[in-house]
């Protein structure tokens, strides 16, 4: 995991943990929508009314800091209503411009749909180019500027369906809900989360956070993923299911969204899973079917998403074909692909290529038709050598996994391959085969291979758990080169990679040094004064710089003086300084690690059975973390 700028990230980590809490068991949801907010768009949730949408916004707005206004849209709401209005002042004679509640950096629009499309309309200009045009006069609307509407079902009474152009000008949108059955007890043994929305802290300021926003914009997007969300688009203007299909608008939120999800998980670059998480929220409020019904946010997202590139065989292996291939053991080393480790079967479309040519034939032969039998033996001909080159696709290939770099958990992990074939093989597809029904790897990668050449790729796979990360068997297949039969095989490479366990970011804990390392702070007098930084929670109060903090007023943070013979105190991480569960001990030490890490601190781990002297670096923070993605915790801990 690259965290750049790690503790520009504590505050957005804690957003999110915040946020877990108060609304249960809907993390991802939460992280969509500070998704939503960091790449500068607007939030829409629909669904049913008491499901928690009016408190996300509540807390979010408390969480960052931001102006908050809630406008309750019903039947009778005018658009002056929200955006404000001239009134006559009697003193100047003039007109004097009163502000609405849009006037705020943060704005509810609750149940949005139950106004008439004249006030939904009043927010057009406001969501598109954060202005307010009134009486002949522009004016500009705070910034940063989030719009948070909720609506109900359509199908409830008293409500009005929004237009296009406005559902246009959501970035995203999300349903929360009801919640599983952990969650739900936990909530109701709670009681009302209002009271707890009450008592939170601005983690961030305005300022900070259009600082990350700018900072998301960085994040590096390669041209691989652009052909990608450019097919994707093209897709969806060419399915019959669709009115329309998907506009550049669509596209440009689609990876500003991903550069966003990228950016809040700590990475520099974008990955085709963010792609793939992001597209339902984005798409399935813009596409209407072609009979002018829209189409149910779980079934627009199979169709965007669950599309497979290759059509599926007529018929499965029959069960002891598959007992029998899943007896094999992975493989080590290089893997060569043999005749009998190649599958072949026809598709749907071979299928009803043979009964097309089966009718051919009992006509011929009824009409007694020579071009008829010529005919049917040419076609005939076409499929066996079109089954052959399908096979053939996959003889002789050989694929070797190689290292894998770690990830948290909750990342997606990825397992780096390296393949060759004797000559050019076309359109080959390679995927984690299914485990329980569901996908491991939901996004297949697509291979065109050259002669003599190798040729890299990764699958990703969803990290779950912290420790050794096992690669399930993967699938090869091809359809090449008319769709027709279906040939595949099972590789099983022997792979794994490391998964950290999660972080959770709090302050390091304040202990006694047991000696001194590194280049840090010092005692005054030890050596030559070497400049000041920002002071870090685990810092001593006798190395602040006042005078410095006095000509500031104290409305900047606070400096620690540098010494260039100092050095910084050793800190020792203690399994012993919480008394939480397991899991939660290793993601508090997890954090603590990468904290100190990027603090400049020389730290030491203890664990129980385990215990690693302080130094700094990446190969000791590897160790560090290595060591508590395998910690077992104490004998008779609960996990």
């Amino acid at each position: 995991m690259s965290l750049a700028s790690v503790p520009s990230l504590f505050a957005l980590q804690g957003v999110v943990e915040q946020m877990a809490q108060i609304i249960l068991g809907k993390r991802q949801e939460t992280q969509l929508a500070l998704t939503c907010l960091l790449a500068r768009g607007h939030l829409l949730i629909e669904d049913l009314p008491g499901l928690g949408k009016t408190t996300l916004a509540q807390a979010l707005a408390r969480l960052l800091g931001l102006a908050f206004a809630r406008v309750q849209f019903t039947s009778d709401l005018l658009p002056a209503d929200i955006l404000g209005l001239s009134i006559y002042a009697r003193e100047s004679g003039n007109f004097r411009f009163m502000p609405g509640p849009v006037f705020t950096q943060m704005l509810l629009a609750d149940e949005i749909n139950r106004a008439t499309p004249k006030t939904q309309s009043a927010l057009l200009e406001a969501m598109e180019e954060r202005q307010v045009t009134s009486d002949g006069e522009t004016r500009l609307l705070p910034q940063p500027f989030f719009v948070v509407a909720t609506q109900n079902p359509a199908h409830q009474i008293g409500t009005f369906p929004l237009p296009e152009s406005q559902l246009d000008r959501f970035l995203l949108r999300l349903s929360l809900g009801y919640p599983d059955t952990r969650s739900e007890r936990a909530l109701l043994a709670e009681g009302d989360m209002r009271r707890r929305v009450a008592q939170l802290t601005p983690l961030l300021s305005p300022d900070e956070l259009l600082a990350h926003q700018a900072a998301t914009e960085q994040v590096f997007v390669a041209p691989a993923l652009l052909d990608y969300v450019q097919a994707l688009l093209a897709a969806s203007r060419t399915n019959a299911r669709f009115f329309h299909g998907l506009s550049p608008r669509a596209g440009l939120f689609l990876l500003a969204a991903a550069r966003a999800w990228a950016y809040l998980d700590g990475r520099k670059a974008v990955l085709p899973d963010d792609i793939q998480i992001l597209l339902p929220g984005i798409a399935c409020h813009r596409l209407v079917r072609a009979r002018a019904t829209r189409l149910p946010a779980s079934k627009t997202s199979r169709i965007c998403c669950a599309t497979r590139p290759f059509p599926e065989p007529a018929m499965f292996p029959p069960d002891f074909l598959r007992r029998f291939t899943s007896k094999r053991a992975p493989e080590r080393g290089t893997i060569h692909l043999q005749r009998r480790r190649i599958y072949i079967l026809p598709t749907g479309a071979g299928v009803l290529y043979a009964f097309t040519l089966t009718a051919m034939l009992v006509g011929a032969i009824n009409y007694d038709l020579g071009l008829g039998h010529a005919l049917v033996f040419l076609l005939a001909s076409l499929a066996l050598v079109s089954m052959a080159h399908c096979h053939r696709n996959l003889l002789g290939l050989s694929l070797r996994a190689m290292e894998n770099p770690p990830v948290h958990v909750g990342e997606i992990a990825q397992f780096h391959f390296q393949a060759t074939a004797p000559d050019a093989r076309p359109a080959l597809e390679w995927r984690v085969e299914e485990s329980s029904g569901e996908a491991q790897s939901r996004l297949p990668q697509i291979l065109h291979l050259p002669g003599n050449a190798e040729t890299r790729f990764c699958l990703g796979m969803a990290a779950r758990q912290r420790g050794w990360l096992v690669l399930p068997r993967l699938v090869v297949q091809s359809c090449y080169p008319l769709g027709l039969f279906r040939a595949w095989s099972y590789p099983w490479p022997e792979a794994r990679t490391l998964v950290y366990p999660r972080p959770i970011f709090t302050s390091l804990p304040l202990g006694q040094p047991v000696g001194r390392s590194g280049a840090g702070t010092s005692q005054e007098g030890d050596d030559d004064f070497a400049g000041l930084r920002e002071r870090q929670p685990a810092d001593s109060p006798r190395h602040i710089a006042w005078k410095a903090a006095a000509r500031d007023g104290g409305e900047k943070p606070l400096l620690i003086k540098l010494f260039s013979g100092g050095a910084k105190a050793e800190l020792w991480l203690e399994w012993t300084q919480s008394d939480a569960d397991v899991e939660t001990r290793v993601s508090l030490l997890t954090g603590w690690v990468i904290h100190a890490e990027e603090a400049g601190y020389a730290y030491g781990l203890s664990l129980p059975g385990v215990r690693l002297d302080p130094a700094r670096g990446a190969a000791h923070r590897h160790r560090c973390l290595k060591a508590l993605a395998l910690c077992a915790g104490e004998p008779g801990a609960a996990k």
